[in-house]
Order: C-alpha cells, then sequence, then structure tokens
C-alpha cells in the first residue's frame, strides 16, 4: 500500500499501516522536520528478532563489539541492529563515543541529541565535538551552541575525553566546560589558550586530578606557580606538552620552576616546545635519575625550537634508561652534534627528528645513525644542511650497513 512521505508541517504519518521498519526510516531521513522524537532516533524497535546464524554471532561479545564499533554510527543504528537481537545489543553496547560531525550527528535538533544521549550517554567515555555545528545552512548563535556543548556534556556522567576544535563564532568561556566534566577526566586538550585565566588553570588542578594526559598551548598565564600547582596537584599526568610560541617566547617562566616537572612519577611522554625555560640546568635536573622519577620514566620527549640549551646540556639526556623518541625539531642556532651522538651512543633511539633546519653536521649524522642501532624514523626534512646529494648518499650507505 502506498503512502504519502513526510514532506513538512501538518503532513500524516500513516503508523497503522507502515512496517515498523518502514517508520523507522521515514523518522530518521526526516528527523529535524519532526516536533520531537517519538524514541530515540538511534533506538532499533525489539520486534524485529529474526534468528541468525552466522558464524560472526558466535564470536564473544568483546570481539563482535569492536568489529561493530567500526561501522559508522548512523549505518549502525538503521541497518545492523534491526538484523537480529545479538546484533542489536551488541550495537548498543558499542556506543561508547561519539564524534558529532565525523558522524553527522550534528545535523539532528539539539532534542533528538538529548534524547540520544539520554539512553546511552551514562556508557559515552569519549565526545568529540570538533566542528560541530559549523554546516549548518543558518549559523547558529553562541549562546545555543554553548548550551548545546555543555548540555550534551553534562548528560554524560562517565566522560573520560573531551575534544573540542572551535570556530570564532563558537567560543566557550573558560569554565564553561570545566565545570561540568566528571571529575574523573582523564584527557584534557586546550589548544590556543590565550584568553586562559590562572583562576581556571588552578580549578583543573583541584578538580580533575586524575588527569592522565594534558595539552595546553599558547598559555599565556604560564608561570611559576602554574608550574608548582601542576606537579603537586597532577601526579597520575603520563603525557604533557606545553606548546609556546618562539616568536613570542614567554619569559615569566623560569627553569628552576620548569624542573619541578622532573618530579612527576608517572609521566612517559614530555613535549616543551618553544618554551625559554628549558635551558642546560632543567636538563641537568631532568636526567638525573637519582631524583627525579620522571628521568627514569620518559620514553619520548620533545624540545622542538627551544633555544637556550647547548650540545653539553643535552648529552646529559644520556643518562635516561627509557628514552627511545626524541625531538629537535628547529633548533637553530647551536651545533649540538656531540651532544647528540652522546646520547645515540647509548643505542637506545628508535625516533629521531631533526628537521626545521637543526644545527647538526652531516658528518655526525651519519655517526649518529650508525649508533643508533634501533633506529626506526630519522626526520631531516626541511633541514637543507643535511639533505644534500653527499649527506643523503652517506645515511642511504650507513643504514643498508646496518639493516645487513
Amino acid at each position: 500500500m502506498d503512502h504519502e512521505p513526510l514532506r513538512g508541517t501538518g503532513r500524516v504519518l500513516a503508523m497503522n499501516s507502515m512496517s515498523s521498519s518502514g517508520f523507522l526510516s521515514s523518522l530518521l531521513d526526516n528527523m529535524d522536520t519532526l516536533t520531537g522524537p517519538s524514541f530515540s532516533p538511534f533506538q532499533i524497535s525489539n520486534e524485529e528478532n529474526t534468528t541468525q546464524t552466522s558464524p560472526l554471532l558466535s564470536l564473544p561479545n568483546n570481539l563482535l563489539d569492536k568489529i561493530v564499533s567500526h561501522i559508522p554510527l548512523r549505518d549502525r543504528t538503521r541497518m545492523v541492529a534491526r538484523v537480529c537481537r545479538s546484533l542489536r545489543d551488541s550495537v548498543n553496547r558499542s556506543i561508547v563515543s561519539v564524534a558529532f560531525y565525523k558522524t553527522q550527528l550534528d545535523e539532528l535538533s539539539d532534542t533528538h541529541i538529548k534524547y540520544f544521549l539520554s539512553i546511552h550517554g551514562s556508557k559515552i567515555n569519549a565526545i568529540n565535538f570538533d566542528l560541530f555545528r559549523s554546516v549548518e545552512d543558518e549559523a547558529c548563535t553562541q549562546w545555543s551552541w554553548r548550551q548545546s556543548v555543555i548540555t550534551a556534556v553534562k548528560m554524560c556522567t562517565n566522560l573520560r575525553e573531551l575534544d573540542i576544535l572551535v570556530c570564532k563564532r563558537h567560543r566557550l568561556r573558560d569554565t564553561d566546560l570545566l565545570t561540568a566534566v566528571p571529575v574523573g577526566l582523564t584527557r584534557l586538550e586546550l589548544e590556543m589558550c590565550l584568553r586562559l585565566t590562572e583562576s581556571s588553570m588552578r580549578f583543573i588542578f583541584n578538580r580533575l586530578r586524575k588527569l592522565k594526559v594534558l595539552y595546553v598551548s599558547e598559555l599565556r598565564i604560564l608561570k611559576d606557580p602554574i608550574v608548582s600547582g601542576l606537579v603537586s596537584n597532577l601526579k597520575n599526568l603520563r603525557d604533557l606538552s606545553i606548546i609556546g610560541n618562539p616568536d613570542a617566547p614567554n619569559m615569566d617562566l623560569s627553569a628552576s620552576a620548569l624542573c619541578h616537572l622532573a618530579r612527576l612519577p608517572r609521566l612517559q611522554n614530555l613535549c616543551l616546545e618553544g618554551i625559554p625555560a628549558v635551558t642546560d640546568r632543567f636538563l641537568a635536573e631532568l636526567s638525573d635519575t637519582t631524583t627525579n622519577a620522571a628521568a627514569r620514566s620518559i620514553t619520548s620527549l620533545s624540545l622542538a625550537f627551544c633555544f637556550n640549551f647547548s650540545s653539553m646540556g643535552l648529552q646529559r639526556l644520556a643518562r635516561m634508561p627509557k628514552l627511545d623518541s626524541l625531538n629537535l625539531d628547529g633548533i637553530t642556532k647551536r651545533d649540538i652534534s656531540a651532544g647528540l651522538e652522546k646520547i645515540a651512543a647509548e643505542g637506545r633511539l628508535m625516533r629521531l627528528l631533526l628537521a626545521e633546519g637543526t644545527n647538526v653536521g652531516c658528518d655526525s649524522l651519519g655517526e649518529i645513525v650508525r649508533k643508533s642501532t634501533r633506529l626506526r624514523l630519522l626526520d631531516i626534512s626541511s633541514n637543507e644542511v643535511l639533505a644534500d646529494w653527499a649527506a643523503a648518499n652517506g645515511l642511504v650507505i650507513t643504514l643498508f650497513l646496518l639493516i645487513n
């Protein structure tokens, strides 16, 4: 029997004569023309419990859920969940993360998003709001955008990861989300923190003590008390990134305060880029395995575009027993060949980045590669000194001899 499709306000939906699957498709295809959800836009009718004998369904639940999770969310809920009860249950279990723009969920109305999160929010541990509402025909106001994001975060009570890329017309205030996210948050990335205040940073330290990953860039209020507060409160940090601007360096942070980072007991990855306080004194403190836990636990270190340390300070890093990844991009002011050779002599380096004109001699680079028997990645892009034919040919010969 044919029915008139949904076309907008005042239309009639012939539910009695339309199959449940047909009704679902009509509802999903015209979701934003409805005044309110009859049921979750991603909840599948329980009427279709067809028995399936596929070998796929004999897999353990955790493996089946992992397979199902790779299917785009809307396809997962609209098609896979309709096959049988087992797949429907797997789909429900697999909804533990949401990327609104990537999955086109930001095309839904706030009402439908709220209803979706009222059902699945307690299971969701990761939300990605990158470019949220950025492609609407009519731009939403800053106020409505902020309220949508804040409400969604509040509904996900077990949230652990939160990513937001904000365009110029959608600006969150410092504490909009910091007061809303669960205290169990483990990952926080704050890009371009030009307006972040000291009180907001102290709020992070005092409330989000379970953070394992913290990334901040362009943090203009980075001063000695901020670093001290970070080390005193965020003792669970495994991954810390503080990105500065080498063209507009922050001179309010001292090397002695930065040395406190060496006391973080579980730190594995440390990224300090464009930070003037990275000096020989800091490197000596960071690599002191007798007094500082981080010296014994760090495996990856980035000092890109830090111009205030010498080759003598760099060679201290050879004392760090687990250091196998080193980023020295853009170290142009001093020749660091001797210090890098000292580190390479330990034979632990697996990743070495010397791009953007890093000051290392061609002969030294060959020796560094020869000593680094475990090296798997070497980046010398945008480095004219190291990229000439003679240097490249020497490196190829050295790498060939290492492999064979």
